[in-house]
């Protein structure tokens, strides 16, 4: 088989089988199905209704009665705290509750918040410096305006879950998720740019006499 036909046919089925396993999700995500959840919404602006709760590995053998006490509309947030769509988020080892979690719901600022930030990549390999520096600029706007959508606004009373349990629904410091990603954010950019300096030191005393190129010098 000739190169260029192998080519076609391996993009072919690439492109076909990402399709058809990914674009059922950002349809059925787009009209408003939450993902990882047990149970769903029957219509918008409702929460994660009825989140079960979970004692061993294999719930449905230990807990006989978990399908049927879900479906009662029995455990953890039965109903809606703030009025939009919500998750509950537990410890990540025990999985007890800790705190109420606003999820942004559907619209037009997460589909545009992708399209500037393909265009800003693309345009970017392409060498149209200047239009990708506005499309990713972009991005960066309509990811705010839609992380915007969670902003508490006034202090929430905490929330009754169900179980007799009361927990807040907005929580700040190093117990909100949004915390850790920050700190997973800033070692990430600490690893590559450490890399980046010890490749051009490695570069420069390994073969001084032809690094750094000709008209170039460190910033």
């Amino acid at each position: 088989m000739a190169q260029p036909a192998f080519r076609r046919w391996v993009f072919g089925l690439m492109f076909l089988g990402a399709s058809i396993t990914f674009l059922p999700m950002h349809v059925t995500g787009l009209i408003g199905m939450p993902r990882r959840v047990y149970t769903y919404p029957v219509g918008m602006g409702c929460s994660i209704s009825s989140l079960p709760s979970v004692t061993s590995r294999e719930p449905l053998w230990d807990q006989p009665n978990l399908l049927k006490d879900v479906e009662d509309g029995r455990y953890y947030l039965p109903g809606t705290a703030t009025g939009g769509r919500e998750a509950l988020v537990t410890s990540p080892f025990d999985a007890r509750p800790q705190y109420i979690l606003q999820i942004p719901g559907p619209g037009w600022q997460p589909v545009l918040a992708a399209v500037f930030t393909a265009a800003f990549f693309l345009l970017l390999a392409v060498k149209f410096v200047f239009t990708s520096v506005i499309c990713g600029v972009l991005a960066i706007g309509c990811v705010i305006w839609w992380l915007s959508e969670t902003d508490p606004g006034a202090v929430r009373p905490p929330a009754d879950i169900g179980g007799d349990i009361v927990i807040p629904v907005y929580v700040t410091g190093s117990m909100n998720h949004s915390w850790w990603a920050m700190i997973v954010l800033m070692v990430v950019s600490g690893v590559v740019f450490t890399c980046l300096i010890f490749s051009y030191l490695c570069l420069w005393l390994v073969n001084p006499g032809a690094w750094p190129p000709h008209g170039t010098e460190l910033l």
